[in-house]
């Protein structure tokens, strides 16, 4: 799954946008059994409080929110950046590239 997003979204809407990608792209394969990590304290915060702010990040957390109760068992977990590295290390050489894009490499 690929995607383009025009300009530069905030971190907190580029969190909240790979989240619903993740949702998007698991609720295509089929899965039931879900668990997603993110170090955005904020985000996981909002989906646990159901509280979302009138905005574009809002829209796409309540979407999230929408998708998670699809699934037959889904978690969404804060996890430090620390214990996050590789993906933390992905978002920092992706702001180099000069477009915005999403790459989708399964390790499966």
């Amino acid at each position: 799954m690929s995607s383009w997003f025009s300009g530069i979204p905030s971190p907190l809407e580029a969190e909240a946008r790979s989240l619903q990608l993740a949702l998007d792209w698991q609720s295509s394969q089929k899965q039931n059994n879900l668990i997603l990590e993110t170090d955005c304290k904020q985000i996981i915060n909002c989906i646990k409080a159901k509280k979302f702010q009138n905005n574009e990040v809002g829209d796409i957390l309540r979407n999230c929110v929408e998708k998670i109760s699809t699934f037959q068992n889904c978690i969404v977990q804060f996890v430090t950046q620390q214990a996050n590295q590789v993906v933390h290390s992905l978002a920092r050489a992706s702001r180099s590239f000069a477009c915005l894009q999403l790459f989708d490499y399964s390790l499966i």
